[in-house]
């Protein structure tokens, strides 16, 4: 019998917490829509990172993990509880992605294959060559992203557009 308490089991290790670094994003100069675009996912990249929202998807993933396992499951290793957290953050990302860009999954499938910006955001790795998410896999990820905390997000960012900073605008950039 595991003796270990279940909350020490669902804690990430040093390891499995590590960020990856990655490319450094094209400058694309001229396009004011492509500019506002990254600006709102670096506002949305910032928000699911520092409101907690994304560590909150990440622990479900990981309880969900641990509860399939069963009562009698040794410790998750740092390996899989590292897949376990990239596959929960790549699932929620791509959940918003989507949804902010109103596109069917297959188009955004489409569109997260040609887009460096869209792939930053999402988390989708680079060694070489680019694998994305197919449309099923999409709609998959989408289904395994708690309801709750999709209204979470959506209420941190109804409190953060009425938001005003210290020069009276919006923190969001919002007119």
């Amino acid at each position: 019998m595991n003796t270990t308490p279940p909350a020490l089991l669902l804690l990430p290790s040093d390891r499995a917490e590590q960020t990856v670094i990655r490319l450094p994003l094209p400058i694309v100069a001229g396009n004011r829509d492509y500019q506002q675009r990254e600006d709102e996912l670096r506002r949305m990249d910032e928000l699911l990172t520092h409101s907690g929202v994304e560590a909150a998807c990440v622990a479900h993933f990981i309880e969900a993990a641990f509860a399939a396992a069963g009562v009698e499951a040794k410790p998750l290793s740092d390996r899989r509880r590292e897949s376990i957290q990239r596959h929960a953050r790549q699932a929620l990302r791509c959940t918003v992605a989507r949804i902010l860009s109103n596109e069917s999954h297959r188009s955004f499938s489409g569109h997260l294959a040609e887009s460096a910006l869209l792939q930053w955001f999402c988390g989708i790795r680079f060694d070489g060559v680019i694998r994305v998410p197919s449309k099923s896999t999409l709609q998959r990820m989408e289904a395994e992203v708690p309801a709750q905390t999709l209204q979470d997000l959506n209420v941190l960012m109804l409190r953060r557009s009425t938001t005003m900073d210290d020069a009276g605008a919006s923190v969001l950039g919002l007119a």
